[in-house]
């Protein structure tokens, strides 16, 4: 019998697979202009590919929650980061499109097994420790996104192929994600149920379908306000209030930077006032520094808007996250996780093109008004997390 790693270890790793996760993503999407100019490939086709990641994630997640269900989230989780290292590589190859849809496909479907298995493996180590910790597991992503956007700089700066810098991040990733593996905390269901105990979890969590799917909502919701901030505050900045390119940039930075440090103490709120408050009113918090950030009337004031949205939107996705995976059964956490996983990469992916859309009609500053709306919405359902366990 192997011995049961330490709470205090299995945080480690199961962090470290965040900080993977995160990493990946950016040190990809720097690359996204190059890939552009190399292939001579138009926005269009360059957006479309770019859903392709969204779409294998989605189905990559809606597989591995059965799998989590019945095998656990150790392996999944160690799984995901070997193949999302090893995914980079061929993105980091690709000669023509239809290899590079195919790469970006098979890139989001590593990193949809890692999301899921790491999430998954989160839940069962914050019962251990009887406190929260999800938010700060959440805290390593964010930083993963910076180091991987440090990454990509540095070497666009040095004019290394990208196909050398994919390739060692991805070698760093694969080797980090072997030796993380056993820290991982062992969460293999004991024996498997037997049939009629697999009919009555079925049915006993169809009637929780409706639940799954509304906390699924609210996190989608949640992040396709996030995204406005990613894909969206630079260009606010620079057309409807006049910043200049290195002005515009502040508003992404200052949303990543505050989101970032917000979920480092957000374990302290979770514990402090609970996970119900922290997501009404960090939404609401949320829709109002959106409503700063379209109603500024210098780059000052929209820079600090958007801000504000960091601090606010920070803990909601870690706490609709969590609460997913304490939603009825612990027997169907992993598929319902895997659905509210799902939705939230939808926000993720499609977010940025309804606002997109939206922009046909009206302005820019409305349209991203958006996410406003939603956070409210958001504020408006959290009731639903008042009680820890949803049942």
């Amino acid at each position: 019998m192997s011995k049961e790693v330490s709470p205090k270890r299995s945080r480690f790793a199961v962090s470290a697979y965040f900080l993977i996760g995160g990493t990946a993503i950016a040190v990809w999407g720097v690359h996204i202009p190059e890939v552009e100019h190399r292939l001579h490939i138009t926005h269009s086709v360059i957006g479309s590919i770019i859903l392709l990641f969204g779409f294998g994630a989605f189905l990559a997640m809606q597989a591995m929650g059965w799998v989590i269900d019945h095998y656990g989230s150790k392996a999944i989780t160690a799984l995901g980061g070997i193949t999302t290292g090893l995914a980079l590589l061929i993105p980091a190859f690709a000669n023509d499109v239809p290899s590079l849809a195919g790469g970006v496909f098979v890139l989001g479907a590593s990193v949809g097994i890692l999301d899921v298995g790491m999430n998954a493996n989160g839940v069962v180590v914050e019962r251990k420790y009887q406190r929260s910790i999800f938010s700060s597991l959440h805290a390593m992503w964010s930083f993963g996104g910076i180091v991987g956007a440090a990454i990509g700089g540095v070497a666009l700066s040095l004019a290394l192929p990208m196909s050398v810098t994919l390739s060692l991040t991805g070698a760093v990733m694969v080797t980090a994600s072997i030796l993380l593996w056993s820290s991982l905390v062992e969460d293999k269901p004991t024996a498997l149920p037997a049939k009629h105990e697999k009919s009555a979890g079925n049915k006993a969590n169809r009637k929780l379908l409706s639940t799954v799917l509304w906390v699924g909502f609210m996190a989608c919701f949640a992040a396709i306000a996030e995204g406005s901030a990613v894909d969206w505050s630079a260009l606010h900045l620079k057309t409807i209030l006049g910043a200049s390119s290195g002005e515009a940039a502040l508003g992404v930075g200052a949303f990543s930077a505050a989101m970032a440090f917000t979920r480092l103490v957000g374990d302290k709120l979770v514990d402090r006032f609970g996970r119900f408050a922290v997501v009404r009113y960090g939404s609401l918090l949320a829709s109002a520094g959106i409503a700063t950030a379209v109603l500024a009337p210098t780059t000052a004031i929209g820079v600090l808007g958007w801000a504000i949205l960091g601090i606010g939107i920070a803990g909601v996705i870690p706490q609709l996250f969590i609460a997913a995976g304490n939603i009825g059964e612990e027997s169907h956490s992993g598929r319902n996780m895997a659905k509210v996983f799902g939705l939230t990469y939808f926000g993720i992916m499609a977010g940025p093109a309804i606002i997109g859309f939206l922009t046909n009609w009206i302005p820019l500053n409305t349209a991203l008004s958006l996410g406003c709306l939603l956070t409210l919405v958001v504020a408006a359902g959290a009731s639903i997390l008042r009680s820890d366990k949803i049942r």
